[in-house]
């Protein structure tokens, strides 16, 4: 969480921009406290120059932990496999929602 606390006290308009248009339904700063919940959405829908300000900002560990924590049906399967192999990680499968 070292990460989140840089990210809300010196955050600048651009990041917040990027937080406001992937995660438009809430204040941005409150998916901040949730870094890997914001993340999962950025990674599913951003452009690569946002995808890029926000990893030259978080890191590389924001991103693996993200992923590892991203709930079923939060990413797409194209965006899994993407980020996954662009981390250099071997991709597994992709989270099933489980019904019943």
């Amino acid at each position: 969480m070292v990460y989140t606390f840089y990210f809300v006290k010196n955050s600048n308009d651009r990041l917040l921009q990027i937080a406001r248009n992937y995660v438009w339904w809430k204040d941005p700063n409150e998916f901040f406290k949730n870094e890997s919940y914001f993340l999962g959405h950025m990674m599913n829908l951003a452009t690569w120059d946002d995808a890029m300000v926000v990893f030259e900002t978080l890191g590389e560990d924001a991103f693996i932990k993200a992923l590892a924590k991203a709930p079923a049906g939060m990413m797409n399967k194209k965006s899994w496999n993407f980020w996954h192999l662009w981390l250099g990680l071997s991709v597994p499968g992709y989270p099933e929602r489980k019904v019943g």
